[in-house]
C-alpha cells in the first residue's frame, strides 16, 4: 500500500474470506462482511472487503 499502513486483513483473514466466498458464490459484499465479522477476529468495514477481494484476485 502506498501509505504503508498495517493490513487489516492478514493471510489468516484472507483464508477465511476465501472460504466464505467459495461457500456462497452469489453473496453480496454486505453478506460477506457480516459473515466475516461474525467470527472473533474483529471487524472489518464493507469498504475493506472489496479491496481485499481485488488484491486476492477474486473480483474483476
Amino acid at each position: 500500500p502506498a501509505l504503508c499502513r498495517q493490513q487489516l486483513i492478514d493471510a489468516r483473514r484472507e483464508q477465511r474470506l476465501s472460504r466464505i466466498i467459495h461457500s456462497e458464490c452469489r453473496a453480496t459484499v454486505r453478506q460477506i462482511t457480516s459473515r466475516h465479522n461474525s467470527g472473533d477476529q474483529g471487524n472489518v468495514s464493507q469498504h475493506t472487503v472489496p479491496h481485499s477481494l481485488l488484491r486476492m484476485g477474486l473480483r474483476s
